[in-house]
């Protein structure tokens, strides 16, 4: 789940790699990079999640959505829906007031995210396949390649 769902259709993470990682009592929120890319990001999971792909629903706001969740200049009912998805996606009830602390918590990490240092390259990264997918409705091609950590 992304706050910019629209534009960004799929976001890949490695949760291993992390800039930081803040505490927020049964919300963890991590400072990472989005794999696709290599550009910052601040996802949010449960603090309690077994990090594993069937378990845990990442919540991520890329830094190029950022600017949306400015207090002052950001876009108020953008937060409100991102909020209250995001709070179903981390199993919480989507109250008024989890709404209001997700979004604090977001805003607290705004700064974090956007002094976001670049993703490092790393050396033991191999590429050990290519992957070609064709979205057969639509005839939309999509290429990757698939990394190995040696």
């Amino acid at each position: 789940m992304t706050s910019d769902t629209k534009t960004t259709p799929k976001l890949m993470l490695d949760l291993s790699r992390r800039i930081e990682t803040f505490p927020h009592g049964d919300i963890t929120a991590i400072l990472t990079w989005t794999l696709h890319n290599a550009r910052p990001a601040l996802v949010l999971i449960p603090a309690l999640a077994i990090l594993h792909f069937d378990r845990v629903t990442p919540c991520i706001v890329p830094l190029e959505s950022a600017w949306a969740w400015d207090e002052a200049t950001g876009d108020g009912a953008h937060c409100a829906e991102v909020s209250f998805s995001f709070a179903c996606a981390l199993g919480f009830e989507p109250s008024p007031g989890m709404l209001l602390r997700i979004t604090g918590i977001i805003r607290d990490h705004l700064g974090d995210l956007i002094l976001a240092p670049s993703m490092p390259r790393l050396y033991d990264d191999r590429i050990v396949a290519d992957v070609v997918m064709l979205n057969t409705e639509t005839g939309k091609i999509t290429e990757a390649e698939v990394i190995e950590n040696v």
